[in-house]
């Protein structure tokens, strides 16, 4: 997942502004009420994996357009 991926740029490449931007882009999406089928209420519309990536590169982009480590 994203996240997972997270825990790797603060534990594997020792990144961790980068993990907390990403964790930051994640929330925003998620607080924005995007869905994946897995997290989503019943009833409720979802997105796909490839939609939900591409709110977060957007969250993401809206954050730090260049966010050097």
């Amino acid at each position: 997942t994203i996240l997972s991926f997270g825990m790797a740029l603060r534990h594997s490449f020792n990144a961790p502004g980068s993990a907390d931007l990403l964790e930051q882009a994640v929330r925003r999406v998620v607080a924005s009420g995007v869905r994946t089928p897995d997290i989503a209420a019943a009833g409720i519309v979802s997105v796909s994996t490839i939609q939900m990536t591409d709110a977060v590169l957007a969250a993401l982009d809206a954050l730090s357009p260049s966010h050097p480590e």
